[in-house]
């Protein structure tokens, strides 16, 4: 680990807990895990969709509470090797609870809440500081537990090749088949990020490696097995979905939208080259690209260009998407945003570039990778000259504002064992 003397510091002004030691842990972690029986029992007992979504599900912040006081104390102190100006030299630095290996399942628990423990920390440098030697007790020793499971869904929800490199180490080194299965469906669902495909070589690289952790968290996983808030084979199945329908080369869902007139079409179209861009007047660097697109025909004039934002609300909205447009065709998804849904846009703006033959080159955030697959797709087109050449720069990116996070595929879940068609 690499303490900095900031992070040394702030650890040394920890509160001390009333009751700090593995009984204390064990006690607050089955409290918690008693109030999860009481609301599983109580959706069991609902009888109806209405009666299950009035059950409330307990509140982690009691029992995270409970759980930090109980590995939060100090222990004494301990010699740490660190990078100084003149090479390494030992520094005597003070050690927690929560570094020893018995605080395992407390650790991962409180970082798998990640919201109710930055709730307990607070803000400042010595909760960034208290923050980053709990994530670093889990690099350095806790990913080998079977608690670990539990953490892998929140860091597969990460950007991060920090992330991704404490689920390889949980998948590699840790003996619990249950996390081992987590570890590897969350380096899987992680190298859909450009950011993380990127660290793991080419395009080809990344698929081939998405397939095989895919397949071993099928192999590893019991059929109860959970991933978050949803089942590991249901999450299989919808990464299923994304490498059969979504993925580069593959034939992706078809689209009914309507266009500026309120007329229904069915795209994409086969036999010319076609770029679909998801946008939304709600969010600025979409909105600032979509009227650009104009300016792509100028370069590939056989390019096919299809702005498509979420559902208009009447004519007047329809009208003010179109001029926000130009002169690019703008298309509006349904009411229920199946477009949004069946291609799983979950940041806007999203570009897909399809082949004549309806397969995709490219889909993903529209900055320079997009500009590069246009290239490759136009090798005449894309000389020295810069006609009509949009700059597609990194931007932050925004939530889409279909709502809900992406639901499974409507296909069966994948039986338990069998490996998926690819």
């Amino acid at each position: 680990m690499n303490y900095v003397p900031c992070v040394l510091t702030a650890l040394l002004l920890l509160p001390q807990p009333l009751a700090a030691d593995e009984a204390a842990m064990n006690q607050a972690l089955a409290v918690w895990q008693g109030r999860l029986a009481e609301y599983h029992a109580a959706l069991e007992r609902a009888e109806t969709p209405e009666a299950k979504a009035a059950v409330e599900p307990p509140s982690a912040a009691e029992p995270a509470q409970a759980i930090w006081n109980s590995i939060s104390g100090s222990t004494g102190s301990r010699q740490l090797q660190l990078k100084g100006k003149n090479g390494p030299e030992l520094r005597t630095v003070h050690s927690y609870e929560f570094q020893q290996a018995w605080a395992a399942p407390a650790v991962n628990w409180l970082l798998a809440h990640p919201s109710e423990f930055a709730a307990i920390l607070g803000t400042g440098k010595q909760a960034a500081a208290t923050a980053r030697a709990v994530r670093e007790s889990v690099a350095d020793r806790h990913y080998s537990h079977p608690s670990a499971a539990e953490l892998c869904p929140v860091l597969a929800a990460g950007t991060s090749v920090d992330e991704y490199g404490i689920l390889e180490k949980i998948y590699t080194r840790n003996r619990d088949s249950n996390a081992r299965a987590c570890a590897a469906l969350g380096m899987s669902l992680m190298l859909n990020n450009p950011m993380i495909t990127g660290a793991a070589g080419s395009e080809a690289m990344a698929r081939g490696k998405r397939l095989y952790y895919l397949k071993q968290a099928l192999l590893l996983a019991k059929p109860d097995t959970p991933f978050g808030d949803r089942s590991l084979f249901d999450m299989a199945n919808e990464q299923t979905y994304r490498l059969r329908r979504l993925s580069v080369g593959c034939v992706p869902p078809q689209l009914k939208l309507s266009d500026a007139q309120g007329q229904e079409v069915t795209l994409p179209e086969a036999g010319k080259h076609t770029l679909l861009f998801f946008w939304s007047p709600q969010e600025a660097l979409g909105s600032s690209l979509v009227s650009k697109l104009a300016e792509l025909p100028q370069r590939y004039p056989e390019l096919n260009i299809v702005a498509i934002a979420p559902s208009a609300a009447d004519e007047a909205a329809l009208a003010a998407l179109q001029q926000t447009a130009g002169s690019t065709p703008c298309y509006t998804d349904d009411a229920d945003g199946t477009a949004g849904r069946d291609y799983r846009i979950n940041i806007l703006p999203t570009a897909v570039l399809l082949a004549p033959n309806s397969t995709i080159l490219y889909n993903g955030y529209p900055d320079i990778r997009l500009q590069s697959a246009l290239e490759n797709a136009f090798p005449a087109r894309s000389e020295d000259n810069t006609k009509g050449r949009i700059e597609m720069t990194p931007a932050a990116q925004q939530q889409a504002p279909q709502g809900e996070a992406p639901t499974p595929a409507d296909e069966e879940p994948p039986a338990l064992r069998d490996m998926p068609e690819f």
